[in-house]
């Protein structure tokens, strides 16, 4: 939603910038200190962490999305009775859905990093903490069996993202054969 809004209103992008590159550029790995003192060890800390690392390939590509959708849609709507909110709803986000789709599929990609790396510093579980006890024990085809396995975990992630997408987005497929 505050793609949606940044991108249709110049007006909230000068309300909001500041405080969106401000954020943007600071790495999420950066704040695994702060989200430990606020959250402690554990779950939560990670899911923050994951949640912060993913939000803003999402943010960005929702907002460039919107900004980009063919002014000759939104002169079809106008001709055609749709203003306002339902031309945001009816226009706009259709049309920028395949690049938010990218930005959720970059985002799970950022997000399963920043996870394992989470976890191999601080973690007691999961994938990162399984390799950091690999190499403490020196157990080096353990470790590189978790890093192939972390890529798979990618990997499968992407082909279910990548087969939604085709699925929800059906007719950018069918647009991309016709100009072909």
């Amino acid at each position: 939603m505050l793609g949606i809004a940044i991108g249709v209103s110049r007006t909230f992008e000068d309300g909001t910038s500041v405080v969106v590159e401000f954020l943007r550029p600071i790495p999420a790995v950066a704040l695994i200190p702060l989200a430990i003192l606020w959250f402690g060890l554990g779950t939560p800390m990670l899911r923050f962490v994951v949640a912060y690392a993913a939000v803003w390939p999402i943010l960005v590509h929702t907002v460039y999305g919107i900004r980009g959708v063919d002014r000759m849609l939104y002169d079809v709507a106008a001709t055609s009775g749709v203003t306002g909110v339902a031309r945001v709803a009816r226009v706009s986000v259709p049309a920028a859905l395949p690049g938010i789709a990218t930005g959720i599929r970059v985002s799970a990609a950022i997000a399963l990093a920043v996870c394992v790396t989470a976890e191999f510093f601080f973690g007691s579980h999961g994938i990162g903490a399984y390799m950091q006890a690999q190499q403490a024990g020196y157990r080096i085809p353990e470790l590189y069996a978790a890093v192939l396995l972390a890529g798979l975990i990618g990997l499968a992630i992407d082909a279910v993202l990548r087969s939604t997408q085709r699925w929800a987005l059906f007719w950018v497929g069918e647009e991309r054969e016709r100009h072909r």
